[in-house]
């Protein structure tokens, strides 16, 4: 599993080893999209 986000849980994405990826909505998780293969965050400018 990978984790990528931002400074507050809402922008959180987690990508399963099926390549489904994850988003926070209220108090659950909610499949956003399937068949991604890599999670990328970008840090700093």
């Amino acid at each position: 599993m990978a984790i990528a986000g931002v400074n507050n849980v809402s922008g959180t994405r987690l990508l399963s080893s099926e390549g489904v990826v994850s988003t926070k909505r209220g108090t659950s998780w909610q499949e956003a999209i399937s068949g991604v293969l890599v999670l990328a965050t970008q840090s700093g400018r």
